[in-house]
């Protein structure tokens, strides 16, 4: 179904790699990453119906009849197929239909291969083509990946989705879902007030002319595999307690951290509500779902902006590695993390210390502001401990001797960017609390996990930890 330009050969420029690697890169280099992902989404998908057909799947026919009817779209609508492959949920879905065609151990919960007719509906519904499609009802509801979902309780089977030139509905048993006006175009919410249908929301935010604006997805259920989302969608004053997080975020963001905002606005296209454990802050992000982030409901303004940037830091480098590899093969070597109470194997202390690069980074710049004293002694404190987790796991990294010849380069540049930060001063106060922390931390990995076999134990951040 892919046009061959979707499917070229993609490389990164070297000015733009290096860019990746000092944890910036903007909306160049997530153009190379959203188009290299487009690509591999497209080759995905044409894998499904043919492992369906090979496996012998009981609905291989309607997923044969699904991927049809998605390349004709591709064919006279290329903007509307493409606005929903590129959609996060699609690839999260896609990887793992084929886990589950090919018997391979899913990532969170197996997905279900004859769900590629959502995907080739929700393209009928934007381009208005007239078509007929039965998609199969997931707990509860049909959902259509980019637009939203239409609950249908107590029906269960499958659905089928009517679109033309007119609109689109949805039936299944005694249910008849109109789809609103407007639902089609990509970059608006739709009414959401339509009896059964539950529109997407969106997030937005603008300061001194710089304007956010990220789908809310609370519905589809392959928004975040692995993650412990919300099972119930914001309701109430949830969503504009959300939106009024942002704003005030989107301020401080746009304010004092340009490269920030710049790789937020050319990543991040869909938030996931995720909850919150104990009551403590979390965020995720899927290596499958390229484009989304999932955090719990933010409470202040400067969190939020550490997640943000933490996050769409995941975001790059898991896109990247799709594009080239920066570890060896794992050889089932784990390390210490600061930031982590369990051992790491080197890919996953990567990530860690790349995200935790731009975390130092934006402390960095808050302890320049005239910070109240909690929030000022906050800054200095993060920055310091930060900082130096970062410099002694991207010390581990370079020792490893499992990295690619591009790993090395990229863990070369991220070590610059942190060697910079090393002459700051940091005020004795802030200094002994980032320390003892720090100290602290290791205290209870040394407790959990003893010494390496042979006798030695991990010195400090940094120093491999038990195989």
């Amino acid at each position: 179904m892919a046009a061959d330009q979707a499917l070229a050969r993609h490389s990164l420029p070297a000015d733009v790699f290096l860019d990746l690697a000092r944890g910036g890169g903007g909306a160049v280099a997530a153009g190379h990453l959203h188009d290299a992902q487009y690509s591999r989404r497209l080759l995905l998908l044409q894998g499904v119906p043919r492992l369906a057909e090979e496996c012998g799947h009981e609905h291989a026919g309607r997923i044969r009849r699904a991927y049809a009817l998605l390349a004709g779209i591709q064919r006279e609508a290329p903007e509307a197929a493409e606005a929903v492959v590129r959609y996060p949920t699609v690839g999260s879905w896609v990887t793992r239909a084929l886990y589950a065609l090919t018997g391979q151990p899913p990532v969170g919960s197996p997905a279900d291969p004859v769900e590629l007719a959502a995907v080739a509906a929700a393209a009928a519904v934007r381009s208005r083509r007239s078509a007929t499609i039965e998609v199969p009802i997931v707990a509860g509801g049909v959902t259509l990946p980019s637009l939203g979902r239409a609950a249908v309780p107590g029906a269960d089977g499958f659905a089928v989705v009517r679109s033309g030139p007119g609109g689109a509905e949805i039936t299944a048993g005694r249910h008849r879902i109109t789809l609103p006006g407007g639902t089609e175009r990509a970059g608006r919410e739709s009414d959401p007030g339509e009896p059964g249908w539950e529109a997407l929301r969106w997030l937005t935010a603008e300061h001194r002319g710089v304007r956010a604006g990220f789908v809310l997805d609370d519905h589809d259920p392959h928004r975040m595999p692995g993650a412990r989302w919300s099972e119930r969608p914001l309701t109430g004053a949830e969503p504009a307690e959300w939106g009024a997080m942002l704003q005030r975020t989107w301020r401080v963001l746009v304010e004092r951290h340009p490269a920030v905002v710049a790789d937020v606005l050319g990543t991040l296209a869909v938030v996931t509500p995720l909850r919150a454990p104990g009551g403590e802050s979390t965020s995720a992000t899927s290596k499958l779902a390229f484009g989304n982030i999932g955090m719990s409901a933010p409470t202040e303004p400067f969190s939020f902006a550490v997640t943000l940037a933490h996050e769409v830091q995941h975001a790059k480098l898991s896109a990247l590695i799709d594009l080239m590899p920066l570890t060896l093969p794992d050889d089932g070597g784990l390390y210490y993390a600061p930031w982590r109470e369990d051992p790491r194997p080197l890919a996953g202390l990567l990530h860690g210390a790349y995200a935790h690069m731009a975390i130092a980074a934006f402390w960095r710049t808050e302890r320049t502001q005239d910070h109240p004293g909690q929030l000022a002694l906050r800054a200095d404190t993060e920055f310091a401990h930060w900082r130096d987790g970062t410099r002694e796991a991207i010390g581990t990294l370079r020792a490893s001797g499992r990295l690619t010849r591009a790993g090395e380069l990229f863990t070369a540049e991220m070590a610059r960017v942190m060697d910079a930060m090393s002459g700051d001063e940091i005020p004795a106060a802030a200094r002994d609390l980032a320390g003892d922390s720090a100290g602290r931390h290791l205290a209870r990995w040394r407790l959990l996990h003893g010494a390496r076999p042979g006798g030695s134990e991990p010195a400090g951040p940094g120093t491999a930890a038990p195989g």
